[in-house]
């Protein structure tokens, strides 16, 4: 079986968080090859809600530069991660509100990759 593009870069995402936390997956979860290719990044926290990336526009103010498409929990040895799925916005940017900007602050991401 042929890994696609999408299969390969999320299981070498993962393999990096294994090297970065120095912990070891018994078993890489799986996931749909439709969420894997409409995502354009994967992001493991450890926050359970992925603060998506805030971008400035001309009107100097904060938009949310990505929207969060799938969340799932993930723990190993005694510590909680989550794995996030996230796409770009391109043309329709949302306001960040005070929630948005506190959350991206306090976010802690172990690893950001890109699948697509």
């Amino acid at each position: 079986m042929t890994l696609t593009t999408a299969q390969k870069r999320y299981y070498d995402a993962m393999n990096e968080f294994e090297a970065i936390t120095s912990k070891e997956l018994e078993q890489t979860p799986e996931f749909s090859q439709d969420l894997l290719n409409d995502s354009d990044y994967l992001a493991v926290t450890k926050n359970e809600a992925y603060a998506v990336a805030l971008c400035l526009l001309d009107d100097d103010k904060l938009y949310l530069d990505e929207t969060l498409v799938h969340s799932t929990r993930l723990d190993i040895e005694d510590e909680t991660y989550y794995i996030n799925f996230v796409v770009t916005n391109e043309d329709d940017f949302k306001l960040a509100t005070d929630e948005d900007k506190e959350k991206h602050d306090k976010q802690e991401v172990i690893i950001k990759s890109g699948l697509n």
